[in-house]
């Protein structure tokens, strides 16, 4: 799904409080690697970002059609 940029307000939150959690898991641990907090929240929103883009299940859907086939 496109954006129309209606919904930037939520983009700006959203990215926020990664920030903010990001943060926080750094000041809880010390000792962990700032590197490893930021791949797990990287992992963790392209694993979000996929499961957002699944089809829908319709084979007739023509809205999910390009992310439905396997080419």
């Amino acid at each position: 799904m496109a954006s129309d940029g209606s919904n930037e307000w939520l983009f700006d939150e959203v990215a926020g409080r990664v920030v903010a959690l990001a943060n926080r898991l750094a000041d809880e641990h010390p000792e962990a690697d700032p590197w490893d907090i930021a791949s797990g929240l990287l992992a963790g929103a392209v694993h979000y970002w996929l499961y957002s883009r699944q089809p829908c299940g319709d084979p007739t859907c023509e809205t999910c059609a390009e992310v439905a086939a396997a080419e």
